[in-house]
């Protein structure tokens, strides 16, 4: 996503060079009535050559200022190809030297920018509405030697953002729906080669989480399509993260590390508003080796267990291909939350092979095994689960649950558009559940199985109860069997 942003950021800055010259000329039609109507029309012109620039429309709302002293672009607002408000900005004060424009450079001392209100959402399709906002509204023309030659070099001393706000609507970051009283100082450097962007500092408050971020610093590089970040640090109340190294995907071999620290997982929990998790943990992560081939290779320790990951990515290929093998040992749920967990000893093992991200193109299998482990009172003996995904269908070739209260099965597909065919089988030993639900004169057994089809929320079941030897206290029952089938529609009210 970086790569993409950086790509298609270039395409506004010629744009943004007519707006200088625009604010500029601003000051000879200054409370002239006759140039006045031609500098509103100019207004309008340009707003609409920027436009063309990327996938929406840019309105300006007013212009003040002079050459000599620091024009403001006034009341700027910012919309989707839908026609959608995504963003606005109450001014946007420059000061800048037009001289170096002779020089093939855009030199701007100060960028201001006061009131800022940005809308980042994710798409249907997984997408962020910003990218497809900077895509080039009509196709590109691949550019002439003599085009690339005659491109600037940007260079922003100082950008500051002022009491800013973004609108996040993130569904993996439910807890980040605001990030309210945005300030930021940054400075950048872009010529036909290479950019670099410093963030000086950055701090904003995080709701509904109520988390501060208290500093974010570091400086990130492109150097043609290699991305590299240098010391990039985000701190909060509870947790540092540091980020160094190449991306994987560029034409140089990556070599990132990421490292994080948390005092308290409840930070963390108020992000992906879970309030069940604590306590204190240790990430890092490393991503090394050429495109075709970076493994990876992460490890997180806690308080509640341990976490090792390996895997492998293949960036050069179409669609990225990808292996991994996630390692979880001794996970005690009850040192993760806060209360009502039971004391567990969990260790399993999670394969993924496959290829592709987005939903319509992933495919590839994941396999999960279950090593003896203890869940409260429950003993947890070798188990696995199978599962192959195609596009938005995932197909169960093996579910086998083995404890000491009860083994299930279960096969079939389903898929994200809610299309069920699943079936299963349970039996149970119910002396095993005396401890559990409180209830010591209870034993037999029991075993369920049936089907489960159609598509969500109108899903139509049917199965078959077997019991022998039930006992309760003082009653009991030699056999019982009972067959049953339902079926759930949904109801639409007028």
């Amino acid at each position: 996503m970086v790569r993409r942003v950086l790509r298609r950021a270039r395409s506004v800055q010629y744009a943004f060079v007519l707006l200088m010259l625009m604010a500029a000329w601003s000051h000879a039609a200054a409370f002239d009535p006759v140039l006045d109507p031609l500098r509103d029309r100019l207004v309008r012109a340009v707003s609409r050559f920027v436009t063309k620039s990327f996938k929406g429309e840019l309105e300006v709302g007013g212009l003040r200022g002079s050459l000599l002293g620091s024009p403001v672009l006034q009341n700027i607002t910012l919309r989707d190809k839908h026609g959608t408000v995504i963003g606005r900005i109450a001014e946007l004060r420059l000061v800048y030297d037009l001289k170096a424009l002779l020089h093939k450079r855009l030199q701007i001392q100060t960028i201001e920018v006061v009131q800022l209100q940005l809308i980042l959402a994710q798409e249907a399709d997984g997408s962020l509405n910003i990218l497809d906002l900077l895509s080039p509204a009509q196709p590109a023309i691949p550019a002439t030697p003599d085009a690339t030659e005659s491109s600037l070099a940007l260079e922003v001393e100082s950008l500051h953002i002022r009491d800013g706000e973004l609108t996040l609507q993130l569904p993996t970051l439910p807890g980040v729906q605001k990030l309210e009283r945005l300030q930021a100082s940054l400075s950048a450097q872009q010529d036909k080669e290479k950019l670099r962007l410093q963030v000086h500092q950055l701090t904003a408050h995080a709701s509904p989480a109520n988390l501060e971020i208290r500093a974010l610093q570091g400086a990130l590089q492109k150097l043609g399509n290699v991305i590299q970040l240098d010391d990039m640090r985000l701190q909060t109340d509870q947790a540092t993260l540091v980020a160094n190294g190449v991306f994987p995907g560029g034409a140089q071999d990556a070599s990132l590390t990421l490292h994080a620290q948390s005092q308290d997982l409840t930070e963390i929990g108020r992000l992906l508003q879970n309030d069940v998790l604590q306590g204190p943990a240790d990430l890092v992560l490393k991503a090394e080796g050429p495109p075709e081939a970076v493994e990876l290779h992460g490890q997180l320790s806690s308080t509640s267990g341990h976490i090792a990951i390996q895997g492998h990515l293949n960036a050069a290929a179409t669609p990225p291909q990808y292996s991994g093998i996630l390692d979880v040992a001794n996970l005690n749920l009850a040192a993760l939350q806060q209360q009502g967990a039971w004391h567990s000893d969990l260790n399993l093992q999670l394969r993924l092979d496959g290829a592709g991200t987005s939903p319509q193109e992933r495919h590839g299998t994941i396999q999960l095994e279950i090593r003896p482990s203890r869940l409260g009172e429950i003993a947890l003996h070798p188990s696995y689960l199978d599962l192959e995904a195609k596009a938005q269908q995932v197909q169960v070739q093996r579910f086998a649950l083995d404890t000491s209260i009860a083994q299930a099965t279960v096969s079939g597909t389903f898929d994200l558009a809610g299309t069920v065919d699943i079936q299963y089988a349970l039996t149970a030993d119910l002396v095993a559940w005396q401890s559990l639900v409180g209830m010591t004169a209870l034993s037999g057994d029991v075993q369920t199985q049936g089907q489960v089809s159609g598509t969500w929320p109108a899903l139509k079941g049917r199965g078959t109860l077997e019991g022998r030897n039930l006992r309760y206290q003082e009653h009991a029952i030699d056999s019982l069997h009972l067959t049953c089938e339902g079926f759930n529609s949904a109801v639409s009210r007028s």
